[in-house]
């Protein structure tokens, strides 16, 4: 394993030496690599796309985008896609394959660092892309052209996800250079790439800026200069301060905010004022956060301010009492809604919206003057008052008082199909949830009305164990859902049967009257959740046991202790009681069940005696990876209760001399209940305990030769703390000791590949409890005896006095240790602060070997 890691290290660095292959580039493509198209016509550049994609919880869900290209001859069109598109940085691969008006554009396999694809861009670490097709030949202009991505995720034979499919794409961008004999001369130059402006990290330098060039380009004749950017950026409506400098003036802010799709925008930008005769350059600054820059189109000529009003998105129909609707019932109060926006370049004078039902106009009303790229919602009263399918319209400016850009989107028709009344139908579901600050169970009754009727006064009625209890009343118009609760106070393991009637006394008439009953069982359990912050010495903002349902979800149990927010499109923590996540810091909300780590709390139901642990801190750099280490305050976990309920067996790992340590540490975890706990001496293992049991390491590198193989891989695996070069090394301070010991967490690499990011991994971990040297290596295992001292992510056991200046460890100061100072304050040995740093400066300096040269002479005292 050594031996596979230090290939891979060295892979790693001669490829950060030699040129970057044809389409994989850590830093990005440049836009002044690449002027796509430049010219001049009579006509003009559309610039259109990029809704966004969003709360998908698939990998494989299509992303569509409807460009509405306005009239003329074409004579540069590309489309462009991308974003997050891979997994792992080291391989893996997606397929991708776009459609233009139901045509494929061509199957693409993307292989992150490997891509051969000549129209795409790959850059970071093989996360991102950036694709690019020809579709001059393939646009039908004055028409709505679809635009629709195809993929699907790939998988490794053991089932793990190497690739995103579509879930992260940014958007659908097109790009088009039309000819019109009706509109004026316009020049044009387009540039695309990857341009990745990003911080500095442990394996790439800051790339602050990009500049891109427009050769020829000058204000003698034109009226308006008008520069459109395709960026990506800050997301959740989060601004980075992301600008645009033209001549290097300041011209716009905020590049990437979201206006287009997550995190993307279409940034159209008048620079005319900025313009000079020759030699103009505009310059992107990413601010505090990074931005990748797909696409900047410069167009020249008498722009039209004008603006182009469209409905964006469909229709939405609820009833107007503001219950969940599952159907259209006639004669039924709705409120039909949808949004209104301005495509366009200039704002909208104000105008009307109309609501059709089968061409009879239903209601008209007001629409605000809407700026340029803005949205406006709009709302319409509706009561159809027959049954059957009826086609909605809604129509912009039906009077044509708004000169538009395009005129011909302005309507937007969607069938709907009505209910002729009838009679109710009410049928309940049960479901069970933690309750808020208390121990009682919540339960949670679902009420849908699936009838033409409505219900007045609905009896709900609980029966608890087959003893009818407390009731409530619901009322709820046809084809609509509602809810009401109960709190049911239960003992710790005690089961029960919940059964919910409704309408028990048969007051109300239903088309069917078998479907009104439900009963479900409900287990109590006891489960403890803490919230802190910061891995090491954090302040714990709650520490709770309290008895939930069986079975619970992480998420549920969060709210029923805390206010929480959450990322958008996903139950992954924002904010939990106000602390909130802080991209531009990279800090986060982290989740850990039992020592283990997870990313979605909705997705982990809860045991018996588990224990949920939320983080609060950053995520740890090195080389090329990031990482979340384990936490030891957990202990006895994961070797307790491990992941959803299942336990590899345990295996203490020791070197001789540790016998004791072994065994006392196995007897401790069988007196917490773990079952399966085993010893091997170091070299006794077989290859089934390496790759399937949680282990145990104990000992010093050079007497367990497992500890240092695990040292190795400490940035794939999660371990904060590892040992290199005889000493001790804190990833997260960079500080190097060398002496003492620790007890740290990390995921068990064995059962993966060796260059593998496993420390995301939920099944076997490691401990490691181990020292520089033997003394260190046992207070490390005493430290499991008394696992109230494990209060953070990783412990050190303190470390034995040493004698500064004794860097060969000889208990003597002599002339062979001024020499290894020197070679430490050369850079050519790992500084050892603790016994060279002998001035106190926290370095070791050739100042450090001049004082241990006198030392060692007796002319001076350490």
């Amino acid at each position: 394993m050594k031996y596979v890691i230090m290939c891979c290290t060295l892979i790693a660095l001669m490829a950060s030496i030699m040129p970057a292959s044809a389409n994989w580039n850590e830093t990005g493509f440049p836009l002044e690599d690449h002027l796509v198209a430049q010219g001049t016509v009579n006509g003009s550049v559309y610039v259109g796309g990029g809704h966004g994609k969003s709360g998908v919880s698939a990998f494989n869900v299509p992303y569509t985008e409807l460009l509405e290209v306005p009239p003329g001859n074409v004579t540069f069109a590309r489309l462009y896609t991308g974003a997050g598109l891979l997994a792992k940085p080291d391989g893996g691969a997606i397929w991708l394959n776009m459609t233009l008006n139901g045509e494929s554009l061509g199957n693409l396999t993307i292989r992150g660092k490997d891509d051969d694809n000549e129209n795409v861009y790959i850059f970071d670490s093989a996360y991102g892309g950036w694709i690019w097709y020809n579709v001059t030949d393939r646009i039908v202009s004055g028409a709505v052209n679809n635009a629709t991505l195809y993929g699907d995720a790939i998988y490794d034979a053991d089932g793990k996800n190497l690739g995103w499919g579509t879930k992260y794409i940014a958007g659908i961008i097109l790009v088009v250079v039309y000819e019109d004999p009706d509109k004026p001369e316009t020049q044009y130059w387009i540039r695309e790439g990857a341009d990745y402006l990003h911080k500095e990290s442990s394996y790439i330098a800051e790339k602050k800026n990009t500049t891109a060039t427009f050769p020829g380009a000058g204000n003698q004749t034109c009226e308006n200069a008008t520069l459109y950017t395709v960026a990506r950026g800050s997301t959740n409506a989060i601004s980075y301060n992301e600008t645009l400098w033209v001549n290097g003036e300041l011209a716009a802010c905020n590049l990437a905010g979201d206006r287009n799709g997550k995190g993307l925008d279409i940034n159209r930008t008048e620079i005319t004022e900025y313009l000079r005769e020759s030699g103009n350059y505009v310059t992107y600054e990413r601010g505090d956060g990074s931005l990748n820059i797909g696409c900047a189109a410069l167009v020249l000529g008498k722009i039209e301010i004008i603006p182009d009003l469209t409905i964006q998105g469909g229709l939405d129909v609820s009833l107007k009492t503001g219950e969940t609707t599952i159907g259209v019932v006639a004669n039924h109060s709705y409120v039909v809604e949808t949004e209104i926006r301005n495509k366009g370049t200039g704002a909208s004078n104000g105008t009307t919206a109309t609501l059709f039902d089968n061409g009879t106009p239903v209601e008209s009303i007001d629409v605000p003057s809407i700026d340029s790229l803005n949205i406006t919602t709009v709302a319409f009263n509706w009561a159809p008052i027959s049954g059957g399918m009826h086609i909605l319209n809604v129509t912009i400016d039906p009077n044509n008082t708004v000169n538009e850009s395009i005129e011909f989107n302005n309507n937007l028709s969607q069938d709907v199909y009505v209910y002729s009344e009838g009679l109710a139908d009410v049928l309940p579901k049960i479901a069970f949830f933690p309750t808020r600050d208390t121990n009682e169970t919540t339960i949670n009754v679902t009420v849908t009305n699936n009838g033409t009727a409505d219900v007045h006064d609905l009896k709900i009625s609980l029966v608890m164990d087959g003893i009818t209890g407390a009731n409530n009343t619901l009322s709820l118009p046809a084809k609509s859902i509602g809810t009401t609760e109960f709190v049911y106070s239960a003992q710790h393991l005690s089961t029960h049967t919940a059964e919910i009637k409704l309408d028990p006394d048969d007051m109300i008439t239903e088309s069917d009257e078998t479907n009104n009953n439900v009963s479900d069982t409900f287990k109590t359990i006891e489960v403890r959740i803490t919230a802190r912050l910061s891995w090491v010495n954090g302040t714990t903002m709650f520490d709770y046991t309290k008895l939930v349902p069986e079975e619970a979800t992480v998420d549920e149990l969060l709210k029923s202790v805390a206010n929480v927010t959450y990322i958008t499109g996903s139950k992954i923590p924002f904010s939990i009681d106000g602390v909130e996540r802080v991209p531009m810091e990279d800090t986060w909300w982290c989740l850990f069940v039992n020592g283990l780590p997870y990313i979605q709390p909705d997705e982990y139901q809860l045991h018996d005696h588990e224990f949920v642990l939320f983080t609060y801190d950053r995520s740890i750099g090195v080389m090329n990876y990031f990482f979340r280490p384990r936490p030891v305050l957990q202990y006895p976990e994961p070797f307790l209760h491990g992941s959803e309920g299942t336990v590899p067996n345990t295996t203490i790992v020791y070197p001789a001399g540790f016998e004791g340590d072994a065994n006392a540490i196995r007897n401790q975890l069988i007196d917490y209940g773990v079952v399966n706990v085993t010893t091997s001496l170091v070299g006794a293992m077989t290859g089934n305990q390496t790759e399937n049991d949680n282990l145990i390491l104990i000992g010093t590198p050079d007497t367990n030769d497992l500890i240092q193989e695990v040292s190795d891989s400490y940035y794939l695996v999660g371990l904060p703390v590892y040992f290199k070069d005889d000493l001790m090394h804190d990833s997260t301070t960079m500080d190097v000791y060398s002496a003492g010991g620790m007890v740290a967490a990390c995921d068990n690499p064995y059962d993966n590949s060796p260059e593998y990011v496993s420390h995301m991994d939920a099944g076997p971990s490691i401990f490691m409890v181990a020292g520089i040297d033997n003394d260190s290596a046992h207070t490390a295992c005493n430290l499991l005896s008394t696992p109230d001292q494990l209060d953070c992510f990783w412990k050190f056991v303190s470390t034995v006095e040493v004698i500064k200046g004794d860097l060969n460890r000889d208990d003597d100061i002599t002339t062979a240790d001024a020499m290894i100072a020197l070679q430490m304050a050369t850079g050519s040995r790992t500084p050892d602060i603790a016994r060279g740093d002998v001035n106190d400066d926290s370095m070791v300096t050739s100042l450090d070997a001049l004082m241990i040269m006198q030392a060692a002479a007796g002319s001076i005292n350490l």
